[in-house]
């Protein structure tokens, strides 16, 4: 009797010392991979977070949009597996365009305005660009 209590003890002990390593293994096969991202991809991710940070989107919008937004970028990645072509490329551009469109509607920012402030500032450069320049006669 008294040894099948050791024997017992004995892999109860070795049975809880072994699982820790078997969970470890099972989460790492799970947990998310760090990829580059472009300069767009980075841009448009910190809009989302400094929406997110104002108030003007909420958790749950937050969520749905990282949401959508990791699935251009796993979209990405099955292009460049595959091979990245122009195609695909435009592709990625497009649905990065919509998503960026999308978080501008759900944060309240026309993107009328914004498109109407950046021809005016850009006008203001030409302009600027012309007065500095010296009549040539």
């Amino acid at each position: 009797m008294k040894n099948r209590k050791h024997l017992s003890l004995a892999l109860t002990a070795f049975a809880m010392s072994v699982m820790p390593s078997f969970a470890q293994n099972e989460i790492s096969n799970n947990q998310p991979v760090s990829r580059e991202m472009s300069a767009e991809e980075i841009r448009i991710e910190a809009k989302l977070k400094l929406d997110f940070k104002n108030g003007l989107i909420d958790s749950n919008q937050l969520a749905q949009m990282q949401r959508d937004f990791d699935g251009i970028l796993v979209k990405e990645d099955s292009f460049k597996a595959r091979g990245l072509t122009d195609d695909g490329r435009k592709a990625i551009g497009e649905a990065l365009c919509q998503f960026e469109s999308k978080l501008d509607k759900a944060a309240g920012v026309s993107t009328t305005a914004e498109a109407q402030s950046t021809v005016q500032v850009k006008a203001d450069q030409n302009n600027a660009g012309l007065e500095n320049k010296a009549p040539t006669e």
